[in-house]
């Protein structure tokens, strides 16, 4: 059984690279300031941190490579 359907991790569109940079950005920003103000590291803040972290990577690439967008 063949499935034609792919993952697409990188955002299509630029403008979905903006607004996921934008996301990730927010994201990175709170939960490191949640994190620096409660002296404390969890694991739901540090979860969040990566992902936000990976969210940024890959708007990043995907504005930086606009071919690797949409595969």
């Amino acid at each position: 059984m063949r499935s034609d359907t792919r993952w697409h991790v990188i955002p299509t569109t630029a403008r979905a690279c903006w607004i996921s940079l934008a996301l990730g950005i927010v994201a990175v920003v709170s939960t490191a300031t949640q994190m620096v103000s409660a002296h404390d590291v969890a694991v739901l803040p540090m979860i969040a941190l990566v992902l936000g972290v990976a969210l940024v990577g890959l708007a990043t690439t995907g504005l930086m490579a606009p071919r690797l967008r949409g595969r």
